[in-house]
C-alpha cells in the first residue's frame, strides 16, 4: 500500500523489542530533534517503481508517472511523505494523531488468477495512530518510535462508495537525519499487519460468479496479514532538488489468506526511485521535530 508515501517510503528495524522495552530510558522529550523548516513546500517528482498489483500476486507493475510534492508543516495539521496527518494531542512521550492514506485500484485481468473477476478501485484509509517514544540521541538526530495505527478501509470508484473493514499495521520506526539546506535522512520500519473479514475478502474472496475449474469458491478470513519491513533514504541539495529511494519487503507464511486461490506468491519485493524539484515554499519557518 502507498500514498503520498509512493515517493517516499520508510519505517524501522530490530532484534528484540521485548528487551528494548524493558531497558529503553527516555532521556530526551519527542521534540526535542527540533529544526526550522518552511512551513509549506510545493514542488514536482518523477518516480519510476516496481509494484505488486495486489500483496500475494505474482504479477507486478512498473510505474513511470510524476507526482506532486506537498508538504504541509502546521501546528496540528501535516502532509508529508507518510501521508496526512492530524494531531490529537501530544506529550514528551507519546503523540496520537489521524492518519490517511491511499492504495492503488487493481485492474481486470485477461489472463492470471484474476482472470473474468471484476477491477478493484482504490482503497482510502482513515484512521488515529498511537505514537511511542522509545529511544532517542539528541546530539545524532535518532529516534526509535513504536506505532499502533488503525485505520477504516473505504474503496471508491466504478463500484461506488464502499465500506471495506479495517486494517492494523504496527510497526517500530527507526529514523536518523541531518540538518541543514543539504540534509539527508534514513528510516527503517519493521511490523506486521492485520486486517478483519471484509478487508481481506474485498481482495481474496471468491464469489460463485468468479468459481471456474481451477478457482475454488472462497471467502478470506480476519487475523494475521504477514510482516513486512521498509527501508527509505532521501537527499535533499539546497533545500530544493531531492533525490529519494526506497525497497519494501513483504512475508506472507501464515497470514489469513495465504489458501485463498488469488494467491500466488508468499514473498515478494517492491522498491522505487524519485526525483524531485521544489519550485516553491513559505518564507515562515517553523520548528518542527
Amino acid at each position: 500500500m502507498f500514498c503520498f508515501r509512493l515517493y517516499c517510503i520508510a519505517e524501522c528495524l530490530f532484534t528484540s523489542l521485548k528487551r528494548l522495552l524493558l531497558t529503553t530510558v527516555l532521556v530526551c522529550p519527542l521534540n526535542s530533534l527540533a529544526q526550522n523548516l518552511p512551513q509549506w513546500e510545493m514542488g514536482l517528482a518523477f518516480s519510476g517503481i516496481h509494484w505488486p498489483e495486489y500483496r500475494g500476486s505474482a504479477s507486478s507493475r512498473q510505474y513511470f508517472i510524476p507526482l506532486p510534492i506537498i508538504r504541509v508543516r502546521g501546528e496540528r495539521f501535516k502532509i508529508n511523505e507518510q501521508g496526512a496527518e492530524q494531531w490529537l494531542n501530544s506529550t514528551q512521550r507519546t503523540r496520537t494523531t489521524v492518519n490517511v492514506s491511499v492504495g492503488l485500484p487493481v485492474p481486470s485481468e485477461s489472463e492470471g488468477l484474476r482472470d473474468g473477476m471484476a477491477a478493484l478501485d482504490s482503497v482510502f484509509e482513515l484512521g488515529p495512530s498511537f505514537e511511542w517514544l522509545l529511544w532517542q540521541r539528541h546530539k545524532k538526530h535518532q529516534s526509535l518510535t513504536l506505532n499502533f495505527p488503525l485505520r477504516a478501509a473505504i474503496s471508491m470508484g466504478r463500484q461506488g462508495v464502499n465500506y471495506r473493514g479495517w486494517i492494523s499495521a504496527p510497526f517500530l520506526f527507526y529514523k536518523a537525519q541531518s540538518r541543514g539546506k543539504n540534509r539527508w535522512k534514513f528510516n527503517i520500519a519493521f511490523g506486521p499487519q492485520y486486517a478483519d473479514t471484509s478487508y481481506h475478502d474485498y481482495y481474496y474472496g471468491v464469489d460463485v460468479q468468479y468459481v471456474t475449474a481451477k478457482r475454488v469458491l472462497y471467502q478470506a478470513k480476519q487475523g494475521y496479514s504477514g510482516t513486512r519491513v521498509t527501508a527509505y533514504w532521501e537527499k535533499i541539495w539546497r533545500g530544493r532538488w531531492w533525490l529519494g529511494s526506497f525497497v519494501r519487503h513483504d512475508w506472507l507464511q501464515r497470514a489469513g489468506f495465504l489458501e485463498s486461490p488469488v494467491v500466488n506468491k508468499s514473498s515478494f519485493t517492491s522498491f522505487g526511485v524519485v526525483f524531485g524539484w521544489v519550485f516553491a515554499k513559505s518564507k515562515h519557518l517553523v520548528e518542527i521535530d
